[in-house]
């Protein structure tokens, strides 16, 4: 991740595949963000695909939670609000609500 974007994609990917596909990247990157302190944003579109999962979920809400002490700023795209407000993770919907630009 030397470049000044870098773009992970996995549509084309099998659906069964996605889930670890994708906690593999989140890992990568959360490793990468907390061994070297740096300015840098992170944009996860199609958030709502994450929020399906729990595990993804909660794994999304705990790197938004601690970004800040990392330098780190994300922003999630999604069509739809409701798909992160039916995911039932303490703190989840109080978060979303202070924490959104109008």
């Amino acid at each position: 991740m030397q470049k000044p974007f870098v773009v992970f994609g996995i549509r084309d990917m099998e659906d069964e595949l996605r889930p670890m596909a994708l906690f593999i990247i989140m890992r990568y990157i959360w490793n990468k963000v907390r061994s070297e302190l740096k300015k840098r944003i992170l944009v996860v579109d199609e958030a709502w695909w994450i929020m399906q999962k729990e595990d993804s979920a909660s794994f999304l809400f705990g790197t938004v939670k601690r970004a800040r002490k990392y330098w780190l700023g994300v922003t999630t795209i999604t069509q739809d609000v409701n798909d992160f407000i039916v995911v039932d993770i303490p703190g989840i919907r109080k978060f979303i609500f202070h924490h959104s630009i109008g």
